[in-house]
């Protein structure tokens, strides 16, 4: 006995992509290129996770914000060269270094930059034209850097420093 299949289909059917691809297929080259443009910004944007922000940066613009008295006791305004200088030391640091430092005002216009890890402790103090700070590792002498012009190479054995004890 034989079997027949009887075509139920008597028109090909054309569906919504096929009629998406005609159209975008009849646009010129610009309008192409501008869609393809926007469908990778909107890709681009649903895809990247939200950006942290790194605590040092929030706690420099809080130190930014400071005017003269800030602490009630007549501190002068943080000096715009130490956050400059503070700004050139947590930029150069790797980023998961940068994100484990603290950066508070002093009393006398500069910065104080901190960073505790098990390993060890540095805090710094950053001005103008001179860093001091003391390194305390586990185990060993702490280690004293006082009055150091800011240079590249005074900055190179900060980060150092820094980027030591995590």
């Amino acid at each position: 006995m034989a079997t027949a299949l009887q075509n139920t289909m008597s028109t090909p059917r054309v569906s919504t992509l096929d009629v998406l691809w005609a159209f975008y297929q009849s646009q010129p080259r610009k309008v192409k290129v501008a869609f393809r443009n926007l469908l990778e910004t909107q890709d681009n944007a649903n895809t990247k996770q939200p950006r942290q922000i790194v605590q040092w940066k929030k706690d420099l613009r809080e130190i930014r914000l400071l005017k003269d008295g800030w602490d009630d006791e007549g501190a002068p305004s943080i000096n715009r060269d130490a956050i400059n200088n503070t700004i050139k030391i947590a930029t150069s640091l790797n980023t998961y270094t940068a994100q484990l430092i603290r950066l508070y005002p002093t009393p006398l216009g500069a910065v104080s930059l901190k960073l505790e890890t098990e390993k060890g402790r540095i805090k710094c103090d950053i001005g103008d034209t001179q860093i001091s700070y003391f390194v305390k590792r586990l185990g060993a002498a702490t280690e004293h850097h006082s009055f150091e012009d800011i240079n590249a190479e005074t900055l190179s054995t900060l980060r150092s420093n820094l980027e030591s004890i995590i």
